[in-house]
This record gives C-alpha cells, sequence and structure tokens, in this order.
C-alpha cells in the first residue's frame, strides 16, 4: 500500500512517538476484545488465500524443474525432527517459488486494497463467523492489510517467515494490536469522570481517557494510532513530528561511562546509579518460575496463570523504573558533558557472576546494556566517542570509566 503522506517530515522536524496509558470502561475493553478478533479473522482470512496462492506458485515451480516435488506433510505424532524437517523444506519452497512467480502476470499476487473488491469479502467472512456486523471500521481493516503486506514479501536472511495463521486466545491472553491509520484524534487537557487523565485518545468510535506520564505528547500529530492489551493494562502509541530536542550547553569535558547490570552506569567522576532491577528482581523471578512449575504440576492451571500474571505485572513495573533512572537521572546528567566516552561492548568483557554468560544466552547481560548505549549514543550523536576498550563490568566500575577517560585524554594530547 501507498505510504502515508502525513508521514512525511518538513524541514526542521523529528518523528517522536509517545507511549500512553488507556483507561477503557468494561463496555469499552468488551469491545476492544470484540475488535481484536475481527482483526485476527481478517488476517487468518488472508493468510489463506495467501497460501493457495503459494501452492499454485510451488505446483508451477516444480512444473518448471525449480523445485522438487514436497513430501507429504508428517502426521502430528510423528518424530519432532521429521515435522521440523518438513517445515525447513516447506519454508524454502515458499520463498524459491515466490522468487520463480514474481514476474508471471497470471501468478501475480492481487494488489491488497481496502476497496470494496477486498473489503467485501473480508466483511462477509467475519459476519459469517462472528454472526453480527463489524465493530471496527475500514481504517482498521486496512491497517491489517499493511501489515500482510508487509510479511508476506520474502525477506534476505534466516529469520524471514511466512505469515501463519493466528490462533484465537482468551480475552485476558489476547495481544493483538489494533491499530488505525487514519481517523484518529488525540488531545491533551483534562477528561474522565474524575479529571485526572491528561490526554485522550478516539479511534474507532472509542473515546479513551488516557495518562501520558513524564511528557505530554506535542507537535504535528502524525495520522493513525495502535492499541495494544500488555499485563498490566492498555497502552497506546501515538506518533507527533515535533521540533529536534535541543541539548542543553555543556559546562564540563570528559567524562568516561562503564556499564553494567548491579549498576546501570558509573561515571568516572564518581556518579553511579544502580539498577532497580537487581539481585532481589532476579530472585522473585526465579521463585515464581518456580511456583509455575509446581502449580501446573500439581494441575493447579488457575493459580499457574495467576502467578504467571503477577509476574509479567512485576516485570513490566521494574522496566518503568528502569526507564525512569534512564531518562530522568542518567541522559540528564550525561548532557552536561562536552564529550562522552564509552567502551566497546562484547560478550568477552562481561565480567562478575552476575554478568555471566552461559553457551545458550543470546543476549543476557550485554542486552540490557546495550539498550542503554543505544540510548545514549542516539541522544548525544556528536559528544559520543568510543573507543576500543571495555566499556561494561561490574567489577571496578569506576576504574574501567576513569580508564575511558585516561585513554582519549592521552590520544588528545598525542
Amino acid at each position: 500500500m501507498a505510504k502515508r503522506k502525513s508521514a512525511k517530515l518538513d524541514e526542521g522536524e523529528e518523528l517522536r512517538g509517545f507511549v500512553v496509558k488507556a483507561y477503557p470502561t468494561q463496555e469499552q475493553a468488551k469491545a476492544m476484545y470484540q475488535m481484536q478478533r475481527e482483526c485476527r479473522l481478517v488476517w487468518n482470512y488472508l493468510v489463506e488465500q495467501h497460501q493457495a496462492h503459494i501452492l499454485r506458485c510451488i505446483e508451477q515451480a516444480v512444473a518448471d524443474g525449480k523445485l522438487e516435488a514436497l513430501k507429504e506433510r508428517p502426521a502430528k505424532d510423528a518424530p519432532l525432527k521429521e515435522r521440523r524437517a518438513w517445515g525447513k523444506a516447506w519454508d524454502r519452497a515458499q520463498f524459491v517459488a515466490g522468487l520463480h512467480c514474481r514476474g508471471k502476470e497470471e501468478l501475480k499476487w492481487p494488489k491488497l486494497t481496502p476497496r470494496a473488491d477486498c473489503y467485501a469479502p473480508l466483511r462477509e467472512r467475519a459476519i459469517l463467523e462472528l454472526e453480527r456486523p463489524l465493530l471496527g471500521n475500514i481504517s482498521m481493516t486496512r491497517a491489517v492489510i499493511a501489515r500482510f503486506s508487509a510479511s508476506r514479501v520474502p525477506k534476505k536472511g534466516g529469520n524471514w517467515r511466512p505469515p501463519r495463521f493466528k490462533r484465537e486466545q482468551p480475552p485476558w491472553l489476547e495481544r493483538g494490536m489494533l491499530q488505525v491509520r487514519d481517523g484518529a484524534r488525540f488531545e491533551a487537557g483534562t477528561f474522565g469522570p474524575r479529571g485526572w487523565h491528561d490526554c485522550e485518545l478516539r479511534m474507532s468510535g472509542l473515546w479513551l481517557p488516557c495518562r501520558a506520564g513524564r511528557e505530554i505528547p506535542s507537535g504535528r500529530r502524525i495520522d493513525g494510532a495502535s492499541l495494544v492489551r500488555k499485563a498490566d493494562g492498555w497502552y497506546a502509541a501515538v506518533r507527533f513530528a515535533s521540533p529536534p530536542r535541543v541539548l542543553p550547553e555543556p559546562k564540563r569535558g570528559v567524562v568516561g561511562v562503564c556499564l553494567g547490570l548491579i549498576n546501570l552506569a558509573v561515571t568516572s567522576d564518581g556518579a553511579m546509579w544502580e539498577n532497580p532491577r537487581g539481585n532481589e528482581y532476579s530472585k522473585l523471578c526465579a521463585w515464581m518460575d518456580e511456583e509455575v512449575a509446581r502449580l501446573k504440576g500439581e494441575c493447579d492451571h488457575n493459580a499457574a496463570f495467576d502467578m504467571m500474571m503477577r509476574k509479567n505485572r512485576y516485570q513490566l513495573r521494574m522496566a518503568r523504573h528502569s526507564r525512569e533512572v534512564v531518562f530522568a537521572k542518567i541522559l540528564p546528567e550525561l548532557a552536561r558533558y562536552h564529550t562522552i566516552v564509552l567502551g566497546t561492548l562484547k560478550r568477552e568483557d562481561v565480567q562478575g557472576p552476575q554478568c555471566r554468560l552461559g553457551e545458550d544466552d543470546d543476549g543476557g547481560a550485554t542486552s540490557a546494556c546495550g539498550i542503554l548505549r543505544a540510548q545514549i549514543l542516539e541522544r548525544f550523536r556528536e559528544r559520543c566517542v568510543q573507543i576500543d576498550s571495555p566499556g561494561v563490568s561490574d567489577n571496578g566500575q569506576i576504574d574501567a570509566a576513569r580508564k575511558l577517560a585516561s585513554i582519549y585524554l592521552e590520544s588528545k594530547a598525542a
């Protein structure tokens, strides 16, 4: 689908996304659950049509000698190794057949549009399965079509997977995103029955009071909005074209920054910020995992589910505390320096018992440090200097930060 014209930025603007927490009423929450089901039906209908199209392409590729005929799909009780091998062969066949038949007019995938020729079959299928009219508007269907169009195009690399059917989930487990590409309104002010909500989102006939948190969204609003449900409530995302953020004038010189897990960051001047998700957080999450396993072993699935949701809410709350430390304390402090020295971020550089990575750990300790490092680089682009020296440690962080600053100063002196 064509890119939205409203997404184009004017000179002197930058695109900023804001996430606000929505507080729907019980009736609004039920309506959003129904809209999630509608979006899933639309997606599954598109997957059904796409798989039929891929089968035609595979038959043509086999006839042209570009592929070998696929074996029959193994039964569900077949060995796992056999089923995985067939799945890999099926994914490869889709990729090869799609490339082979891309230029053939008779096998061309029809362009998806929200107009009558595409939207009418979707609406008829939804009404047939739901036995009621659709609650979501055509803009919501357009957003599902746009996401599906982007996902069905084969990507280079081994991480691409063709779009698959989505299973129906109970409302309290549903994580489907509700998105509209136009027609949404977002206003700042005083809303809600108690008057303590500072903004409001209107989309698909819903008027949702929200709270913005640290910063009220401002600037030129970009059309579109999205809603998603997490363990601790509904969250909405909106986009604004805002003037670029201007950093304050630096009043200090060079500072070395060493990252870690016990302390999120330590500077060469001695400033230190502890990680809210420290050892107690790890112990409590491990205890919750043990409780979930024990309750499942006792076949008490309701209590196991309650414990899982409790863990999810706890993790989200602690993640918010970590973001608050980063954006309210670490980044404002680093803005006072005209040069910020960062070291390298490698698995072998991680030290200390809290930061050891096992053989099966793809990110582990370095992933948390990498997120903070990326935020520092994005916020202070011209002020950051990266040198080839370990920049992550939990043992002797202050010494490591001072070493980073001294290496940079010695190189400048030379």
